[in-house]
């Protein structure tokens, strides 16, 4: 997966290696990043977060993940990458 964040509207952003495009929730909104307007902001709220495609890790014996993050705050429960289904069922 690669997500660049280049889209200028709408809620997917695409995988620009394949066809495994994510869905941008309502608290996600476009944002400076590193490197020019390639980023997302998350806020604090339930809502803030990019959803991958279904199963997309499921079949994968080991992966990296990379990401610049400017964490701006830091509450209870804040994560950066959460794969799962809840708290007691992690990476299916």
């Amino acid at each position: 997966l690669y997500y660049d964040f280049e889209e200028e509207q709408g809620t997917l952003a695409y995988d620009q290696w394949g066809g495994n495009h994510a869905t941008l929730n309502a608290g996600v909104a476009k944002a400076k990043g590193k490197y020019g307007d390639r980023a997302i902001g998350l806020n604090a709220t339930a809502d803030s977060y990019l959803q991958l495609p279904n199963g997309v890790v499921s079949e994968l014996n080991d992966f990296t993940i990379t990401a610049w993050i400017l964490l701006t705050s830091n509450t209870a429960n804040n994560r950066v990458f959460d794969f799962g289904n809840g708290t007691g069922e992690y990476m299916r």
